[in-house]
């Protein structure tokens, strides 16, 4: 079962199905614009974040086809349930197509979908996202939804676009980004060296909603104006710094799923202050919050990738730091690291030294001698763990796990390096150990 899901014709199945259950969603509201009040409108379109994240993620478009058209089905009954007029059925599959064409454009443009274990969010695809996931592509949908519903007033057009580029808007920024990033980052462990569970995080989330729930009773008791969602949002910057820390400190699998969750929430809000007080005014405070929320989530993204980016540069460093540059083995820093990270059990350590190397390089180039040197490490690496301290230098820990030499292993090991030979120049030259 698990196989199939995996395949094409599952993955249809499981996202259209998830689609579906997020087409359910809806977060109503009352839009005010040049007039004309639209009652039945939704905030929020999940489904159409969730299908941007598909055309980014999956590299079969047979999978992204498939979801929209179940997405649409999904629609058509719907709409027969309200009594839709005979045009919009006509018109649906159009304007499907037109939907599928254009989220694959917009995932093109913004570099997505990429080969496996290349889907990790840099930074520079962030003005990307910011510009063609949050305004060309919900722009794009409501073009062509307008252009199937030309039969329409101009002022019922217009209330039902910018419904429209709202509900996409907020789709993408409470599902899509989050959960590319989620799944570019999978396997990534936390920021933090030290586990911090789940009791910080729980106890901050607690403060916050603690600091609400008091701010709502004075107002209450003092008869002060204001709505519970108001208070809320009062509350918005506090809610993204306790996310801000637990992208710092927890998995992305963990900290995307907050974030959504904490996204989802700000936007049930957002819809009681676009009818706040039944005038266009509710429409103005609801595009300047629905653009502040586009810029924190942007920055906080990119909080999370720097940060990332600069955790990945930091232990690309150590690790550089622990070999020699001209021949890559393990340098006298790492056997250092070694042994203070976890001591031999045999207290001892052995010193080779290859006599007349520096000829090696002189007579026949720096390759020769790095080519020897590595040479010299593979043959006695299943007897000891070679650190590489200098020209022809080495330092020698006994392998605690290897075989038994009894007090003959140092001696063995000359014989065997005395047996090596470097070919240079048509030549094959010897090795002299001490």
């Amino acid at each position: 079962m698990v196989r199939w899901l995996q395949g094409r014709y599952g993955r249809i199945l499981l996202w259209g199905s998830l689609c579906l259950v997020l087409q359910q969603v809806s977060v109503p509201y009352v839009l005010d614009v040049s007039g004309f009040e639209e009652t039945g409108a939704s905030l929020l379109h999940l489904q159409s974040g969730l299908l941007l994240a598909i055309a980014m993620l999956d590299r079969d478009r047979w999978v992204l086809f498939g979801s929209y058209a179940i997405t649409t089905l999904g629609w058509g009954v719907r709409a027969w349930m309200l009594s839709y007029d005979v045009i919009t059925f006509l018109t649906a599959p159009l304007l499907m197509l037109g939907n599928f064409t254009w989220t694959v454009l917009c995932a093109y443009w913004m570099g997505w979908p990429r080969g496996p274990g290349q889907a990790r969010v840099q930074r520079r695809d962030l003005a990307r996202f910011a510009v063609i996931g949050l305004l060309v592509f919900p722009a794009g949908i409501t073009l062509l939804g307008a252009m199937a519903s030309l039969h329409s007033s101009v002022q019922q057009q217009t209330s039902w676009a910018i419904q429209v580029w709202f509900a996409k808007y907020f789709g993408v920024i409470v599902l899509t980004f989050p959960l590319v990033l989620a799944w570019g980052e999978r396997d990534q462990p936390s920021n933090s060296r030290a586990s911090v569970g789940l009791l910080w995080p729980l106890l901050l989330v607690f403060v916050v909603a603690a600091s609400v729930l008091l701010t709502r009773q004075v107002r209450g008791a003092f008869s002060m104006p204001g709505e519970n969602g108001m208070v809320l949002m009062d509350y918005r910057f506090t809610l993204f710094a306790v996310v801000a820390w637990c992208m710092l400190r927890l998995r992305p699998r963990y900290s995307m799923p907050l974030l959504s969750a904490v996204m989802f929430l700000l936007v049930c809000v957002l819809a009681r202050t676009a009818d706040h007080g039944g005038t266009p005014i509710g429409f103005i405070n609801l595009a300047h919050l629905a653009l502040e929320l586009s810029i924190l989530l942007i920055a906080m993204l990119y909080y999370l990738v720097i940060s990332r980016d600069g955790r990945e540069l930091s232990h690309r460093l150590i690790v550089e730091a622990r070999r020699d540059s001209a021949t890559g083995l393990p340098n006298l820093k790492a056997l250092m690291d070694r042994v203070r990270a976890s001591p031999p059990k045999r207290l001892e350590i052995g010193y080779l030294l290859l006599d007349q190397v520096d000829s090696l390089r002189t007579g026949f180039g720096l390759d020769t001698q790095v080519a020897a040197m590595k040479g010299v490490a593979a043959r006695i690496a299943d007897m000891v763990e070679p650190y590489y301290v200098g020209t022809g230098q080495f330092a020698l820990l006994p392998l605690e796990n290897g075989k038994d030499w009894g007090g003959g292993l140092w001696e063995n090991l000359i014989a065997r390096v005395e047996q090596a030979e470097v070919e240079a120049g048509g030549q094959r030259l010897g090795l002299l150990p001490y």
